[in-house]
């Protein structure tokens, strides 16, 4: 299917809604344009930086990451100082000496057949702004003033996607912070580098054992185990397991678990996106769970649900039965249905399953 600007247009808001778009959608972009491949940046108040990339750009972006060329790039505060609400090419913004010299030119692009650069910075709420860029190969030539201005009618196009992207992001940053907090679980929600995105009120009771230091990155106050966290974090990227960390007691607290779980999702971070949910469970006496808890998980009865909650809560059913004033028989055939329901065939299996939704009980 050829490209056209009204089909483009369209998966550009696609892409505001499904991040995995950016990648073709630059890649569309820039086969308009006659560039080899294009990038979206997204950098915020602590100079951190997130991106995606058409999959021609992939390898030359990952090379200017690893090698450490952010501290190089001049381009997007030169842009940002020309006050210009559109695309400008290197040469608007640079020398041809500097061109020829700039690291990132010669390290990054020339070895990969680029050398010719155009681009846009769009500032949005949750990033201090979006760069878009692409870049051609050298025998292309520069960027022409026509082509700029075709790429202009794309750019609030381009802002609006990236808007709504981000308003997305961080309404899903906010539930997911909001249901740990119903639930009665301490946590967080995380961007690249261990950044707190969001933190739920329950988390925040547990400082100074948990914390944030410099730029928002997340820590423990017990070295070996903030250790542990640093080391967890830094395998998000690479891998899609989850981790639990042990933090141990001290004369005045009881011993924590934290648990890293990973949200693998292709472009997640590009709107200052989640990463990991963090969330820690003190270790100490289970409380018994509520039955309306119960009731939802497994769809049990009211009458279910109690006699549930009271098993895991220690009561044998003798005991049970006696304070219901009912008897053995009907507290054993409410046992059955809720064994049945739960898919546990003894007791002792019930109760160990119970205790492990035990935290997700009403909240402190």
């Amino acid at each position: 299917m050829s490209i056209t600007p009204d089909r483009l247009i369209d998966d550009i808001y696609e892409a505001a809604i499904i991040p995995e778009r950016w990648g073709s959608v630059l890649g569309d972009l820039a086969q308009m344009v006659e560039a080899w491949g294009g990038n979206l940046w997204a950098i915020n108040a602590h100079q951190q930086r997130s991106w995606t990339a058409s999959e021609r750009m992939i390898a030359p972006m990952r090379q200017f990451i690893e090698g450490g060329y952010e501290k190089h790039n001049v381009r997007p505060h030169r842009a940002l100082a020309k006050r210009h609400a559109g695309f400008v090419s290197d040469l608007d913004i640079m020398t041809l000496e500097e061109i020829e010299n700039d690291p990132i030119y010669v390290n990054v692009l020339r070895p990969a057949g680029l050398k010719w650069d155009a681009g846009s910075v769009v500032p949005i709420p949750s990033a201090d702004f979006l760069v878009f860029s692409f870049d051609r190969r050298a025998e292309r030539g520069p960027f022409e003033p026509s082509v700029l201005r075709l790429l202009d009618r794309f750019r609030p196009h381009l802002a609006r996607a990236g808007l709504i992207a981000a308003r997305l992001q961080m309404q899903l940053v906010q539930a997911a912070t909001q249901t740990m907090t119903m639930l009665g679980l301490p946590g967080c929600v995380l961007a690249a580098a261990g950044r707190v995105v969001m933190m739920n009120s329950l988390l925040e009771e547990l400082s100074p054992r948990i914390f944030t230091r410099a730029h928002d990155r997340i820590a423990l106050a017990h070295r070996p185990a903030s250790l542990l966290l640093d080391e967890a974090l830094a395998r998000l990227r690479s891998s899609s397991a989850t981790w639990s960390i042990a933090v141990p007691a001290d004369e005045q607290h009881p011993p924590l678990v934290v648990h890293v779980l990973p949200i693998r999702r292709a472009a997640n971070e590009i709107f200052g996106g989640a990463m990991a949910l963090l969330v820690v469970t003190p270790v100490g006496a289970i409380p018994a769970p509520h039955a309306d808890l119960l009731s939802g998980l497994f769809d049990l009865s009211p009458a279910e649900s109690k006699v549930a909650a009271s098993l895991a809560g220690g009561l044998t059913i003798k005991k049970y039965a006696e304070n219901q004033d009912i008897s053995h028989e009907t507290v054993r055939s409410q046992l059955q249905s809720v064994m049945r329901k739960t898919g546990t065939a003894r007791q002792v299996d019930l109760v160990r399953l119970l205790a492990s939704v035990s935290p997700l009980a009403e909240g402190k």
